[in-house]
């Protein structure tokens, strides 16, 4: 939220604050694919587990 709250801000001051909204968005990016990589783990785990309870564990 305070990301956001600063990027609205330079927004605001306009063109000459791109650098810094720019490095804003590639922060946002890494956290974003941090979350996927995080989430896509926990997905593949949950799916493991439910073939391991179906019997079916290898595949």
């Amino acid at each position: 939220m305070q990301d956001l709250k600063r990027y609205i801000a330079l927004v605001e001051q306009g063109p000459s604050t791109i650098p810094e909204r720019r490095r804003i968005m590639l922060d946002q990016r890494d956290r974003i694919v941090r979350q996927i990589r995080e989430l896509t783990l926990a997905l593949e785990t949950t799916e493991y587990k439910i073939r391991v309870y179906d019997g079916h564990p290898e595949g």
